[in-house]
């Protein structure tokens, strides 16, 4: 299942403390994130996807998702276990002039739609990065 959400926040919102979009998602495997950020916003709104505390999207902390016209895209494998499942988008908005906003994509794969060898490709393009090998 493929979902989006618009998120969009005041001018002036700081980081912290974060403000909180809550996201509804079937159980499953969140496989992919898609930030669609708007241009003329120059990275002023800043987001990430964000589990209670984890930071699923993107994979590194304290990193987030900006832009001025650009996709961003991040391609994983995190369980939603619960349910009902309520992700988080944490964003903040830096510009002192305009309100901003972006589309979030999210795609969710029930379980049995995963391929079971899915896990061992995706390690093997990740080792074959880290050693410096085309993908």
């Amino acid at each position: 299942m493929y979902f989006v959400y618009e998120i969009s926040r005041d001018k002036n919102t700081p980081e912290n403390p974060p403000t909180k979009d809550d996201l509804e998602l079937h159980v499953g495997y969140l496989t992919k994130v898609e930030v669609f950020t708007r241009s003329g916003q120059a990275g002023t709104l800043r987001l990430r996807v964000m589990d209670e505390l984890t930071q699923v999207a993107p994979s590194r902390a304290p990193e987030y998702f900006a832009g001025n016209g650009e996709t961003h895209t991040w391609v994983g494998r995190y369980p939603l276990k619960k349910r009902e499942r309520a992700l988080q988008v944490w964003a903040w908005n830096t510009s002192t002039k305009y309100d901003r906003a972006m589309f979030v994509g999210l795609t969710v794969l029930e379980p049995e739609e995963l391929d079971p060898l899915a896990f061992l490709k995706d390690f093997i393009t990740s080792a074959r990065r880290w050693m410096g090998l085309h993908v």
